[in-house]
């Protein structure tokens, strides 16, 4: 009768009369209404207890969130500091031999352009002599680009054949997916050639891939039948629109093939 919120008075007439069933009853009704307190205020204490682990929560996601923002403006930032400093983006590049083999090519160790790089993530925030020496870093960059711009090799006769040369963003089992002729739109940020060889077996070819004549990667193919298929693969950025050229080289690295294309708008 207490849980259902009736009062004591509420007590059977027979028991009412009986003054020792009357006490045990009174002790009863007290005990189940304590009871019943202290069950509202432990629901209360959970309540506020769940409310604050909530708010801890809100606030841990909060935080991760403005972190996330902070890694995403810095990353931009640099981005931008590259393309004004003319770093070319360095990426991975891969050949394919065997379904379950991929040679990486060479990768260049920490360079001048990275330290650059580095002490100009805010552009904003340097000084006129910072800006003077970025300026003078820039003018040697571009004369060193000059001066590893090389004519391009004539191709030669060999008896190695290149029967397929398909540039594409594909490769699905094997195969090369949509081909790019003549041009390929800047939007597409990774590009493979692919290559079916004739009569080469044993030997070790390569792709070169050149940017307005100047190497950017070279990657060794080792053919393993007179009827070989492979590819190569390259990182591509929105600050590299021009005339690119892939060759492919003989173990002399003679050009027995060359694949000319525009990447984006010149």
């Amino acid at each position: 009768m207490a849980l259902e919120g009736k009062p004591s008075s509420s007590m059977p007439s027979l028991i009412r009369r009986d003054m020792e069933m009357r006490n045990y009853f009174q002790m009863g009704w007290e005990q189940a209404e304590e009871d019943i307190t202290l069950s509202v205020e432990d629901g209360s204490q959970s309540d506020w207890r769940g409310r604050f682990a909530w708010g801890i929560m809100m606030l841990i996601g909060g935080i991760s969130t403005t972190l996330l923002m902070l890694h995403n403006i810095k990353e931009e930032q640099a981005e931008q500091a590259r393309l004004i400093a003319g770093v070319p983006e360095q990426t991975h590049h891969f050949s394919k031999t065997t379904p379950s083999q991929k040679t990486p090519s060479l990768v260049n160790g920490k360079t001048p352009s990275e330290i650059a790089e580095k002490h100009t993530l805010d552009l904003g925030l340097l000084s006129s002599a910072q800006r003077s020496d970025l300026e003078i870093y820039k003018a040697k960059n571009a004369q060193q680009k000059a001066e590893q711009n090389v004519p391009l090799q004539p191709i030669i006769d060999s008896d190695i054949k290149i029967t397929k040369a398909i540039l594409t963003s594909k490769i699905i089992e094997q195969q090369p997916g949509t081909e790019f002729n003549q041009t390929v739109p800047k939007y597409i940020r990774e590009l493979h050639f692919y290559t079916q060889i004739e009569h080469a077996n044993n030997q070790t070819l390569s792709h070169r891939w050149l940017f307005n004549n100047q190497i950017l990667a070279t990657i060794p193919l080792n053919i393993q039948s007179d009827h070989y298929r492979t590819w190569s693969s390259k990182k591509m950025s929105s600050a590299w629109q021009g005339t690119w050229h892939i060759e492919v080289l003989d173990a002399n690295q003679d050009v027995i093939f060359r694949k000319t294309f525009i990447y984006g708008t010149q």
